[in-house]
């Protein structure tokens, strides 16, 4: 339809001194369902969201350094919700039970040796594929969170009902069966031993070149063995786009940065796996991705002007002779928190596009 009228400025959502004593955004929608003002559509599932709020929780102040390892943090909340569910199912092959027990007594802590993070991102992404089958394409699929709150308020809804098949199931049943595909893959493509299934050895980050042509692969780098999970803090998994089985990341949480407010100024460090100049012939092309990868940082400089900015790391633009220069037209733009790793060719401290 039209647009019909503009959501008034005082009417945005707005918080101001909230009684947890924090504020943050993992790019969740920023109001409750209730809500049903119109505030775009680009929004994240709430699991990172969950994570960041129980890391804050119930503490009143965080050193820098904790801030950090927040940003590291590859716990799986999907994990916590979902063990209580597949605990007590039955009627599971013995391999559907072997991928299960993975799942149950792992920690949901998607490190490189966890061995129950591939069985689970393999049954999410089946039971998505079957509980939503009535929609034609991912993109018009409800989001993951969704999927599990209706499984947990209304177990019973048509929504769970395979189309392929003759019966009518239920929210078990479809738990089941996306189990058991799961099973049939980690048997048939990794093997049928918890030891094959190390999320490390299947689960990789690749730095792509900014254009992402593969006429350009030689310039990628990676894949590298990588932790994380889908929509855990440090996020990971990977699109669909090389198949349902494929676990390769290439967006992420590429810029990480850690502010202290001091009496003497802030204090920043931060780190970028890469700019945006896109230039192989850069010796920071790529020197900063073994940083990122170990979630460390480099400590910011605050030059206070051009002139303190060191030698080397100063890039100045001339327009050339006769040529118009006209100001950039300001557009909103919003950070999805999962932008691509993508190639590192920051020249210096100053990325240009």
């Amino acid at each position: 339809g039209d647009w019909v009228a503009r959501v008034p400025f005082e009417a945005l959502p707005t918080v101001s001194d909230p009684e947890s004593g924090y504020v943050f955004s993992a790019n969740q929608p920023p109001t409750g369902e209730a809500d049903t003002t119109y505030l775009g559509h680009d929004w994240r599932e709430g699991f990172r969201a969950l994570r960041i709020e129980q890391l804050l929780d119930g503490q009143l102040s965080h050193t820098p350094n904790q801030v950090a390892s927040y940003h590291g943090d590859v716990r799986a909340v999907q994990h916590g919700l979902y063990v209580p569910l597949l605990d007590t199912l039955s009627g599971l092959s013995a391999e559907a039970a072997a991928a299960r027990d993975a799942i149950v007594r792992w920690d949901g802590v998607a490190d490189l040796d966890a061995e129950g993070a591939l069985p689970l991102a393999l049954f999410l992404r089946q039971l998505e594929a079957l509980g939503w089958d009535e929609f034609d394409g991912r993109e018009l699929r409800p989001g993951d969170l969704t999927l599990y709150r209706r499984l947990i308020e209304d177990p019973g809804a048509r929504w769970w009902d395979i189309q392929f098949t003759l019966g009518l199931e239920n929210r078990d049943d479809l738990l089941r069966a996306a189990l058991e595909a799961a099973a049939r893959v980690l048997s048939n493509r990794y093997g049928p031993e918890p030891a094959d299934w190390t999320w490390g050895e299947h689960h990789a980050v690749e730095f792509q070149h900014l254009t992402q042509s593969e006429a350009l692969r030689p310039l990628w780098r990676g894949p590298y063995p990588h932790p994380g999970f889908s929509r855990s803090v440090a996020p990971g998994t990977g699109s669909l786009r090389g198949g349902w089985t494929s676990f390769t990341p290439t967006h992420a949480a590429s810029w990480r940065m850690v502010v202290e407010f001091t009496a003497s100024g802030p204090v920043g460090r931060g780190v970028y796996p890469g700019g945006q100049s896109g230039n192989p012939l850069s010796t920071h092309y790529d020197d900063a991705i073994d940083v990122w990868r170990s979630f460390d940082y480099f400590d910011l400089q605050r030059p206070v002007s051009p002139d303190a900015v060191p030698e080397g790391r100063r890039l100045t633009l001339t327009p050339a002779a006769g040529a118009v220069v006209e100001p950039a037209p300001t557009q909103d733009s919003t950070d999805s928190g999962d932008t691509p790793p993508s190639d590192a060719a920051a020249d210096g401290s100053t990325a240009v596009d």
